[in-house]
């Protein structure tokens, strides 16, 4: 009997410490994914200053389009809320200077695909000086197929009824992030919305 109860009590201190040592490693890549964020948005910061040394605004006309910029704050809190980590591949279509992609990558494997080479440049300069791993590709993404992303995020700069609903209908397997003034523009189903700091993020799913 006192084997047996001997046996027991050590199952029980064996278990504790294997508790203790996953949540240390847990708070160990929380943290480092917070130091991480604070750098990128450091990189964003320094960027913006330095347009506005040159007398311009972080919002212009592109080849297909037109580039704005999301808050880094609001994106970093929007991955934390939905448990980005427990996501494969994300995918940000039209993903401007990067910072959208480069916070993504913390939680998860990231791509951006942009057709601007300027912007693509910015977001690779970013990534190469904090050592992340992300991919950016150069092309107008109507050309990529998004089926193999889980997780897709856009901030359309015109209505989705203009085209790029029908390509998320086809191609749509995961989830689709909407951002932006275009949010009630798609036919896809709407599965929830978060807002933060005023700002909405509607999520949608093929239906």
């Amino acid at each position: 009997m006192l084997k047996i109860k001997y046996k027991k009590e050590l199952i029980k201190i064996l278990e504790k410490r294997k508790q203790e040592h996953a949540e240390k490693i847990k708070n160990q890549r929380s943290n480092k994914i917070k130091e991480d964020f604070t750098k990128i948005k450091e990189e964003y910061s320094n960027f913006h200053r330095e347009l506005l040394r040159q007398g311009k605004l972080p919002v212009r006309s592109t080849e297909k389009g037109f580039w704005g910029i999301s808050v880094c704050d609001e994106i970093f809190e929007l991955f934390q809320k939905i448990n980005l980590s427990g996501y494969k591949n994300f995918i940000d279509i039209g993903s401007g200077d990067g910072r959208v992609v480069l916070i993504a990558s913390l939680f998860t494997n990231a791509t951006g695909i942009e057709c601007d080479q300027e912007l693509i440049n910015k977001s690779l300069e970013i990534k190469r000086r904090l050592g992340l791993s992300a991919s950016f590709l150069k092309d107008d993404f109507y050309n990529h197929d998004i089926s193999d992303y889980d997780t897709v995020f856009s901030f359309p700069d015109e209505p989705l009824y203009r085209g790029l609903d029908n390509k998320l209908r086809k191609e749509l397997k995961g989830r689709l992030i909407l951002y932006g003034p275009f949010l009630n523009t798609t036919k896809l189903q709407r599965e929830g919305s978060l807002a933060i700091n005023g700002n909405i993020f509607h999520m949608y799913r093929n239906s």
